[in-house]
């Protein structure tokens, strides 16, 4: 994928072509577009992304034969599900906080409202929604949207990401002052309905300064 002054342009290329393909291209609305957030992988041939419309920002899929289509409007962030069934963004909705919603890709319904914005891991199967935000971990029922576990990390958790049912993270401890990283703890646990959680390890790297 590229972005040119201001040309969007989609390119397929498997590890086997010398010349990749440009399948998509449209002109943005403006001359300073760019590409919002992350780019979603919704599974073989199927890329979902932000782009400017107007003042606006809506989520558009393109497949590797080059059909587009609008997703969701005032939307960034696209996190589609392994199954490619669902697919959660960060609400952009004027007048309202920043929110992380999911729509069911064969309803466009929207099954998921006013979850926490972060950034959205899903599990092997689908069925759960991790938010890792800034001080804590959220995770969710998908589709129902109900809650199924709050992890609170002894520091900022990073690279949140699902092993099987287990949920990993890294707890990234920093200096007193600030002025450098200490040490990554990575944890695994077993998210529970509640602020209990069956921990499975632990990994701790000092690091230099």
């Amino acid at each position: 994928m590229a972005v040119r002054a201001g040309d969007l342009e989609v390119w397929t290329a498997t590890v086997d072509q010398t010349r990749p393909e440009l399948v998509y291209s449209e002109r943005l609305d403006t001359a300073f577009g760019e590409i919002r957030g992350r780019i979603g992988w919704g599974g073989p041939g199927l890329v979902y992304f932000a782009v400017p419309r107007g003042s606006r920002s809506v989520i558009l899929g393109v497949s590797e034969d080059g059909a587009s289509a609008t997703i969701v409007e005032s939307a960034a962030n696209p996190a589609p599900s392994p199954d490619g069934r669902y697919l959660a963004y960060t609400s952009l909705a004027a007048g309202s906080e920043l929110s992380t919603e999911v729509i069911d890709l064969e309803t466009m319904q929207v099954t998921c409202r006013g979850l926490p914005w972060g950034t959205c891991v899903w599990s092997p199967d689908s069925r759960l929604l991790a938010v890792q935000q800034v001080e804590r971990i959220d995770v969710f029922s998908v589709p129902s949207g109900a809650a199924a576990a709050t992890i609170s990390p002894e520091a900022a958790p990073v690279l949140t990401h699902f092993v099987g049912s287990d949920l990993v993270y890294a707890e990234a401890h920093l200096a007193g002052d600030y002025s450098h990283l200490e040490s990554i703890r990575m944890r695994r646990v077993t998210p529970q309905a509640g602020p209990a959680h069956r921990r499975r390890g632990e990994y701790r790297q000092q690091c230099p300064r």
